[in-house]
């Protein structure tokens, strides 16, 4: 894909053949073609000024770009202007030192170019073509170009993971201020920090999500910056924190049904609202200990142990999606470490039956046993069934789900959302959801 330095502005515009966004509803079905095979930085001349001028673009479906060595930068040719040829060496340099100055998880197993892939597009999701670091979208074209609090959150914590713990502190102070309902953080929301507004309810998982962030982020800093990390994280945790502990406060200790990762408007409380309230729960109470604040965090594990009691008694020992539901959903996955301190009671048994009513002809999964469509293996929830493998010590399960999600990535080496029945990628890709649990199973493998 070599324009001599001149990438048309169509190619950051790619047509989708539906209105909706990354929600993952049955209603989306059947999945259009592939949207994007990648993102990457590129870098024009602006003849007004003579200045290079750096943008993201998203990689048309079927084409491969020439990059240069070791980035994620677009190789401008070697007809390009001096200023635009230098401007792309500099960002191409400043990503291939980000990768260095950090970790890459399995560097010595067969998944290090996964890995390295998985960074490039962590990092050229979450910095600007000039370095500036942003909050991910969740996909780069058409109606994924939104920032969700779940893909922010699961970046973040594989950024800490990764060795860029400022980077992590970053995304996540992209929460500090954004408008939150007493239902939950939106579903949504722009790069300005604006609603989407797209009619979507809010969701409860975002705030547990968003504390277990938190968390993991804080305890992946080095000791001497440990306390300005939880001075920049101040105002999310304590937002996040008022919102589980409201949520949770009914006599039952059930926090009340809303919609999750699936974006349905939901009637009954489900696994995948359920669980992340738990894991936002222990690091609340894990953020307040750290903190000193000894009461707060002293509530926040009475907290945690009635709701924990609450849920196992509603969901176990089956763990259906549903409470009362017979059907079981990828955020089983969620009821096992990392997410909680052990396996909740009966879910690990359950989790591993759960794949064989969640397989798909392509080798991968679906988001649930009663998902609505029978074709499409969905990424992320492949690699967080990979995830829950490696925590609990189930290497050879982990190794195989890698492999897969290694051998049905894009042109550009990226995770796409889905996998149609014929094994080819489908939908939009780097999907960042499914890039950040790459790299935190490889981290959990080493």
């Amino acid at each position: 894909m070599r324009h001599g330095g001149r990438i048309p502005a169509v190619l950051g515009i790619v047509a989708l053949a539906l209105t909706a966004g990354a929600s993952i509803a049955p209603s989306l079905r059947p999945p259009v073609a592939l949207a994007s095979e990648g993102l990457v930085h590129s870098w024009v001349l602006d003849e007004d000024s003579g200045s290079a001028v750096g943008f993201a673009v998203a990689v048309p479906t079927g084409t491969s770009p020439d990059l240069l060595p070791g980035s994620h930068v677009l190789d401008p040719g070697a007809d390009a202007a001096p200023a635009e040829r230098r401007a792309a060496l500099e960002a191409a340099e400043r990503q291939r030192a980000w990768v260095a100055a950090g970790t890459v998880p399995g560097a010595d197993g067969p998944h290090a170019p996964l890995a390295r892939t998985a960074l490039l597009d962590l990092h050229t999701a979450t910095h600007s073509p000039d370095g500036e670091v942003q909050a991910p979208q969740a996909a780069p074209t058409g109606a994924w170009r939104y920032i969700w609090p779940r893909d922010a959150a699961f970046a973040a914590v594989a950024l800490a993971r990764t060795g860029h713990a400022d980077d992590a502190v970053a995304v996540l102070s992209f929460f500090d201020g954004v408008e939150v309902t007493p239902q939950g953080y939106h579903a949504r929301y722009r790069p300005d920090g604006s609603v989407a507004g797209d009619g979507r309810a809010p969701q409860l998982d975002g705030a547990g999500w968003l504390l277990w962030a938190t968390a993991e982020v804080t305890a992946a800093a080095p000791p001497t910056e440990v306390e300005d990390v939880r001075r920049r994280l101040a105002d999310v945790t304590a937002v996040a924190g008022d919102l589980l502990m409201t949520a949770t406060s009914a006599p039952d200790r059930l926090p009340p049904p809303s919609s999750d990762y699936w974006e349905l408007p939901e009637t009954r409380l489900t696994l995948g609202t359920a669980m992340p309230v738990l894991t936002g729960l222990d690091a609340l109470a894990t953020l307040h200990e750290g903190a000193g604040r000894a009461a707060e965090g002293a509530a926040a594990r009475t907290r945690l142990g009635e709701v924990r009691d609450a849920v196992v008694h509603v969901f176990g020992p089956t763990w259906p999606r549903e409470a009362g539901g017979r059907h079981q959903d990828a955020a089983l996955a969620m009821a096992l470490p990392p997410f909680q301190d052990a396996a909740l009671p009966g879910a690990e048994a359950a989790w591993r039956l759960s794949a064989r009513g969640m397989a798909r002809p392509a080798g991968g999964l679906a988001p649930g046993q009663e998902w609505g469509e029978s074709d499409y293996s969905w990424t992320p929830q492949t690699a967080l069934y990979a995830l829950a493998a490696a925590s609990l010590g189930d290497d050879a399960q982990a190794h195989d789900r890698l492999d897969w999600l290694a051998s049905h990535t894009t042109l550009t080496g990226s995770i796409p959302e889905k996998v149609g029945p014929d094994g080819g990628s489908a939908q939009v890709a780097p999907l960042i959801w499914s890039t950040s649990l790459v790299l935190l199973t490889l981290a959990e493998l080493d």
